[in-house]
């Protein structure tokens, strides 16, 4: 994690002295985290795009076709379990994410259409460390248990990411991106059982590497002209005697 916190101060610094375009922007959107499982009997996770993550993102342009991207996510991931048609949820956790991506992108109409692709690591930081386990009952009283035992608190993913920019008006670009995320190592493991009474019904052992798909939209502009807009407001601002220097 203080890697990628140099790589975000190196990329600000040099984004401040660079002739080149530096895009400031807001991303929103849904993941879908993929669990792993050892095991299964009579039980599933509930699998869907249901998962924020929110963000901004700073995109330095190298060339016409070639930027270096960064920013910083927050990720919300929300598991449950499917156990005989019930579901059961071990809890909610967090992750802080720095990503660091090589972002080519392709004019395919008149400057205002863009095609682009993006790869590189995602660092990450997963809050809520403490093992726990979470107990339901069902309708007749069978009871599911929901051990969670916490692995790495800092691991990397390796990402891939395919989107569009659409120029809105002057160089307000709107996105569109989705892509997945691929873990090294494991960082959350869960027993899951479902009793009744003193008889074990029904088990998995699953995991998670924090991998996961994700669709984001996200707005972005140049900081140089948001700077020169700036600029411009409080010249004008002077000129009329609004404000006074």
């Amino acid at each position: 994690m203080k890697i990628s916190l140099l790589i975000l101060l190196i990329f600000v610094s040099v984004s401040l002295y660079s002739q080149r375009n530096t895009y400031y922007g807001a991303e929103l959107g849904l993941t879908n985290p993929r669990l792993l499982h050892s095991n299964s009997n009579n039980i599933s996770y509930r699998n869907d795009f249901g998962h924020p993550i929110f963000g901004f993102s700073l995109r330095q342009e190298l060339g016409k076709k070639i930027s270096l991207e960064t920013g910083y996510f927050y990720h919300i991931y929300m598991e449950e379990f499917l156990v005989y048609q019930i579901y059961s949820a071990p809890g909610v956790f967090t992750t802080h994410q720095i990503p660091v991506l090589m972002h080519i992108s392709k004019d395919v109409y008149k400057d205002r259409i863009q095609l682009f692709a993006s790869i590189g690591p995602l660092f990450c930081l997963q809050t809520q460390l403490v093992g726990a386990v979470s107990e339901g009952f069902d309708g007749s009283g069978k009871k599911i248990s929901v051990l969670t035992n916490n692995g790495e608190q800092f691991y990397t993913l390796i990402g891939g990411e395919l989107g569009i920019h659409y120029k809105v008006v002057d160089e307000l670009l709107l996105s569109l991106t989705g892509g997945f995320h691929y873990g090294l190592k494991k960082i959350r493991e869960y027993d899951i059982e479902y009793w009744d009474e003193d008889v074990l019904l029904s088990s998995m052992k699953s995991y998670s590497k924090g991998e996961f798909w994700k669709i984001t939209f996200g707005l972005s502009y140049p900081l140089g002209r948001i700077r020169k807009l700036v600029r411009e407001a409080y010249d004008s601002a002077i000129e009329d005697g609004t404000l006074r220097k």
